[in-house]
């Protein structure tokens, strides 16, 4: 039952992704111009392209629940979700898993885009260890979404706050701008941010030991989203404002 509901959804997001074509064309296309202009803007590096990829995939992660729950709102069916027998957390996670294999698929298109370009110098091998990266920092990445939906859930609108945190993560990451430079208070702001980590175990500076923290992180990331997410979805139910927007 659960991996035919993660398959339905899966065919679901393809579809309408595919009804959107246009759009992510577009999208692609304005990606590699930002690309191409904070390149000539920033410092030269080994595998920039690679590393851009990774901060774009955790933005189409990221905001996958809060832009599901704000949709659903705007359209008056959030309450319909709520009426199906499996509890909404759990359709949500389904509903991410599926999202992230669209996500994986696009910012591979992505990839290729920008090497047919020449933004990317690379070869089969980084192309699978990027893919095992992403995978890596996948739950990390589950988590904070839930933290975004518990938010949207509780405020409605939390768009200021995903575009802040895509701008942390992409210019406290080292992908664009050298990090030993910035005020000392700041660095815990790059440690933990989760793009910067991939960023440097792409570039093999993080040790195995390294990545075993980063699982161990990236899981309760995860639990706390979680946690945070149900406790928001009960808060606004207990107040009478689930659906309201």
């Amino acid at each position: 039952m659960f991996f035919k509901i993660i398959w339905n959804e899966f065919v679901k997001e393809i579809f309408c992704a595919w009804g959107y074509k246009i759009n992510w064309i577009g999208e692609l296309i304005t990606l590699a111009l930002f690309f191409m202009f904070l390149s000539n803007m920033t410092y030269e590096h080994q595998n920039k392209g690679i590393e851009y990829c990774i901060w774009f995939y955790s933005v189409l992660v990221t905001g996958e629940i809060g832009n599901k729950l704000s949709s659903e709102m705007k359209n008056g069916t959030l309450e319909q979700v709520y009426l199906s027998i499996f509890p909404t957390w759990f359709l949500f996670f389904v509903k991410i898993i599926s999202s992230t294999v669209k996500s994986m698929l696009i910012v591979f298109v992505l990839l290729i885009f920008m090497y047919v370009l020449g933004f990317v110098d690379t070869n089969y091998f980084c192309f699978f260890k990027l893919f095992f990266l992403l995978i890596l920092i996948t739950p990390c990445l589950f988590g904070i979404s839930f933290v975004f939906g518990g938010l949207t859930l509780v405020f409605r609108d939390i768009s200021w706050l995903t575009n802040l945190f895509n701008n942390y993560s992409i210019f406290l990451s080292g992908i664009f701008v050298p990090l030993d430079k910035i005020p000392a208070w700041m660095h815990v702001l790059v440690y933990n941010n989760i793009v910067y980590v991939g960023v440097g175990i792409l570039r093999e500076e993080q040790n195995l030991i390294i990545c075993m923290r980063l699982i161990f992180y990236c899981f309760l990331i995860f639990l706390f989203g979680l946690i945070f997410f149900i406790y928001c979805q009960n808060k606004v139910k207990t107040n009478g404002t689930l659906g309201y927007y």
